[in-house]
């Protein structure tokens, strides 16, 4: 896989300042947190928030997954692929277009677009998750109940 170049600006996201839901859109979602919040993930233009497109397919990014801004659909084609280990073929000549109407149209391209633009299989977990993810780091169980034998 090659290299990008952080300052071309294909590969950075396309930021948009948040309006509160306009454009006719009605979203059941809660206002997107503060960098404070969410450890700077999330780009913002001062005390806005921004939309982002997903960098494979353009549609609005739902946030950071794989180490790009992808939208929800992109994450979990990436994941269910990687995770079990899939294989898919083009039938055309390996240059579909994936765009947010045409995405579902080649699973082959997709994928490669999903490398291209630079997801990672190394998925970031949070530390507790690593192991046993129905126990903490202490040996308790979800539920408080000690998991480790007295």
């Amino acid at each position: 896989m090659a290299s990008s170049d952080w300052g071309e600006s294909r590969d950075e996201p396309k930021l948009y300042p948040h309006n509160g839901g306009g454009g006719g859109e009605e979203s059941s979602e809660s206002p997107a947190p503060s960098s404070s919040q969410t450890g700077g993930s999330e780009p913002e233009l001062g005390d806005q928030a921004v939309q982002v497109d997903c960098v494979v397919c353009g549609d609005r990014a739902s946030g950071k997954h794989y180490g790009q801004f992808t939208c929800e659909g992109c994450k979990s084609f990436f994941k269910r692929s990687i995770r079990r280990n899939l294989s898919y073929t083009c039938r055309s000549n390996r240059d579909c277009q994936i765009d947010q109407h045409h995405r579902n149209q080649c699973q082959y391209c997709r994928l490669r677009k999903c490398f291209k633009v630079g997801m990672k299989r190394e998925g970031k977990r949070p530390l507790v998750s690593q192991g046993d993810h129905r126990t903490s780091r202490r040996g308790v169980g979800l539920w408080g109940v000690s998991s480790l034998s007295n």
